[in-house]
């Protein structure tokens, strides 16, 4: 089949269900696109042989597509597209590459990526999709569930890696295999949204994502309402520009849970924070998570906000970081307010905010002898037992009451 573009004309190729498919031929025989409906198909080529074939989704198909050592470009739509109200199951098996746009997910459509292979994708121009939509555009339902490593490099204007404008769908969800972010641009996005409401889960993931441009949000909502929660991963985040967060917003609101597991995240920034809120409204529970910090900069917030509001909380876990900044707050500026009540907590702020009990009161900082502090306090707002151990460096500091 032929359709008209402009004046440019595409061939399209229709496949039967469960067909498997040879790239390199249909680059051969000038197939610029290929069409999938209702069924399950395998598309297979060479890692070391680029072709230019599209691949769409047809509108409310239910496809199951596995990529089996593909290398895709996309010169002037994404390598893949699903249609309106479709469901796309990819499989990745191999080493398999998708450069410029990658996979476009409408806001009505659903995009699940399995399988113990790899995907590298290569962005390199303005406005570019990841995985999702552009930064502009809202997207749909997004789902990584992959034993092996998917890589995205988004480069130019205005980019982002996962997720895109506005989430339509039902968030993005990530659990299992290594994920490899690096999004640069004037304006840069790791996972998350620019604005509305965004629900990200990551779980049992190894996560890294770097990001650098004037503003740069690695995890989150830039300025929407994001809801994030981390489970069982070890996570570790990069930021070097001019504004960035970490993980949460940059000027809307998150909420955010860290739930075991590791996070390690540096930035280097004129002004940033790096877990909570660069001006806009956060709150931040640390379960049972060992996370370290570290930033240098002109302006920076470590844990909490820089000049919005944040509620930090600390569960348990085990929690240090670090701070060369001419302006800067390790628990967050004065209208942030860092709970604690349990955990290992590695940290000297400096200044009239420190931490607090669940009613506001200030507590004083203890190096308890033992190995392991368990002590149950009551305050006028709640009674809890503050648990901590000393970690393998021989650390072991606690918040508590006077």
């Amino acid at each position: 089949m032929q359709i008209a573009r402009g004046e440019q004309e595409i061939l399209l190729y229709e496949p039967e269900p469960g067909e498997k498919i040879d790239l390199l031929d249909l680059a051969i025989r000038k197939y610029s696109c290929i069409l999938l409906r209702e069924g399950s198909y395998r598309l297979h080529g060479e890692k070391s042989h680029s072709v230019s074939v599209n691949i769409r989704i047809a509108d409310q198909a239910h496809v199951r597509l596995t990529l089996d050592h593909v290398n895709l470009n996309g010169p002037t739509e994404p390598c893949i597209r699903l249609g309106s109200r479709s469901d796309l199951i990819l499989e990745l098996v191999g080493q398999n590459t998708l450069n410029r746009d990658a996979i476009a997910v409408p806001p009505d459509s659903k995009l699940t990526v399995t399988g113990k292979g790899n995907l590298l994708v290569h962005n390199t121009r303005n406005f570019s999709v990841g995985i999702g939509a552009n930064y502009n555009d809202p997207f749909g339902t997004i789902c990584l569930e992959t034993e092996g490593r998917v890589t995205i490099r988004s480069s130019g204007n205005k980019t982002a890696c996962i997720g895109g404008g506005v989430s339509a769908g039902e968030g993005s969800r990530i659990r299992g295999g290594i994920l490899d972010l690096n999004t640069s641009g004037v304006n840069a996005l790791g996972i998350g949204s620019v604005s509305g409401e965004v629900t990200v889960t990551i779980e049992n993931t190894d996560l890294s994502i770097h990001g650098e441009g004037n503003d740069a949000l690695l995890l989150g909502s830039v300025s929407g309402d994001a809801n994030i929660s981390v489970s069982d991963c070890g996570i570790r985040l990069f930021a070097a520009c001019e504004r960035a967060t970490g993980v949460g917003t940059m000027s809307g609101t998150a909420d955010v849970l860290f739930s075991g597991g590791t996070v390690s995240a540096t930035m280097h920034c004129d002004a940033g924070a790096i877990l909570g809120t660069f001006s806009g409204e956060a709150k931040v529970i640390f379960r049972d998570a060992k996370v370290s910090i570290h930033g240098e900069g002109n302006r920076l917030a470590g844990f909490g906000s820089l000049t919005g509001a944040c509620d930090t909380r600390v569960e348990s876990g085990r929690l240090s970081g670090d701070l060369l900044a001419g302006e800067r707050y390790l628990i967050g500026s004065a209208h942030s307010r860092f709970m604690v009540t349990g955990g290992n907590v590695q940290l000297y702020p400096e200044g009239s905010n420190v931490p607090v009990s669940p009613c506001g009161a200030p507590l004083t900082f203890v190096n308890p002898e033992g190995d392991h502090f368990e002590r149950t306090f009551t305050d006028r707002r709640a009674t809890w037992t503050y648990k901590a151990d000393r970690n393998a460096e021989g650390y072991l500091g606690v918040w508590i009451p006077y």
